[in-house]
């Protein structure tokens, strides 16, 4: 049976969208991504099996060229609104369900990981793009459980080598201090030519302006509450036919709130976003992207995320500054 070479399985908010658009555009490998197949069996877990059996995934795999499969979100889950609040605890147990369904499809599995408490910041970065409010504090607050379910790595590796792979690791600040380290890193350890070179796009670009993340979520909680009033508004409580004018509304509300807003905010420039900055007469908070760890979470992250990181080269480094960072020296 031809199998994947390595299935590439995250972590979300690190070069992800990077390196399966390498992956794609290369003649050195056939790419497949995992999405429909890692949603199908998401979407089979959260509905209550728990026999991956019954869920068979198919993958259009080649002989001419290295195969690889990724999706992030085969580990990344449930840290933003669109998932239930009573799903949120269901991260490690989903990702296993996952884990076991693809284990006939390779023996290898690639990681690419970050500082843990920058990543945080770039989840929290994503749920404002996608409709957040909430301040950097107040997110992890409210995302608690997903969020450091999500960091611990101890359960996360022996999850997919239980079920018979072998883990590769590589760090994000590898490619963000130099590109050439990186994919040296990557070929050394996963013994595959790095993929060839892209085409800039800014379009594709998944870097956040952080200068606009508080001006956006201000925007993003006053649209929500504008929609709240007028989800109570008599007329869809008295009037059938205005009921189904509320369905066709309620469609357009999450389609403007998620989309419309994004890019818009991708549009601006230095002069658009001062100018509406002023016409909503924003004031930056000072403590808006500010994260304080209580002392169980930065002992949750020291002990499950960051020395489980210890047994891989790649991270060697980076582990002094992971520490400091969760410390709170940086």
């Amino acid at each position: 049976m031809t199998r994947f070479e390595f299935i590439h399985i995250g972590h979300g908010k690190c070069l992800s969208t990077m390196l399966q658009r390498r992956w794609a555009e290369s003649d050195r490998y056939n790419y497949c991504h995992g999405l429909a197949a890692g949603n199908m069996l998401s979407d089979a877990f959260l509905a209550g099996s728990r026999d991956p059996s019954r869920h068979p995934v198919r993958f259009a795999l080649n002989d001419q060229n290295p195969n690889v499969l990724s999706y992030e979100c085969f580990t990344f889950f449930g840290c933003a609104p669109d998932v239930p609040t009573h799903q949120r605890h269901m991260t490690l147990d989903r990702q296993a369900f996952i884990a076991s369904a693809l284990a006939p499809f390779s023996d290898r599995v690639l990681l690419v990981l970050r500082d843990p408490k920058d990543w945080i910041r770039s989840c929290h970065a994503q749920y404002v793009k996608y409709g957040g409010a909430l301040s950097l504090q107040g997110y992890f607050d409210a995302f608690r459980v997903p969020l450091l379910d999500n960091l611990r790595l101890d359960r996360i590796l022996q999850i997919w080598r239980e079920r018979g792979f072998a883990p590769v690791a590589l760090a994000m600040e590898s490619y963000t201090s130099d590109p050439r380290s990186f994919w040296a890193d990557y070929e050394r350890q996963t013994g595959l030519p790095e993929p060839g070179e892209i085409a800039e796009d800014d379009a594709a670009d998944n870097r956040t302006d952080h200068d606009k993340l508080e001006p956006r979520a201000l925007a993003n909680g006053a649209i929500e509450m504008l929609i709240r009033l007028m989800e109570r508004n008599e007329l869809y409580q008295l009037s059938p036919q205005h009921r189904k004018e509320l369905e066709v509304f309620s469609t357009i509300n999450k389609s403007f709130q998620t989309w419309t807003v994004r890019r818009a905010f991708e549009a601006m420039d230095t002069e658009d976003l001062r100018a509406f900055c002023n016409h909503i007469n924003f004031v930056p908070s000072s403590d808006f992207l500010q994260l304080e760890l209580d002392d169980a979470a930065r002992d949750l992250l020291t002990e499950s995320y960051v020395e489980p990181l210890t047994g891989f080269a790649a991270f060697e480094p980076h582990l002094d500054g992971y520490r400091a960072s969760l410390a709170g020296a940086q």
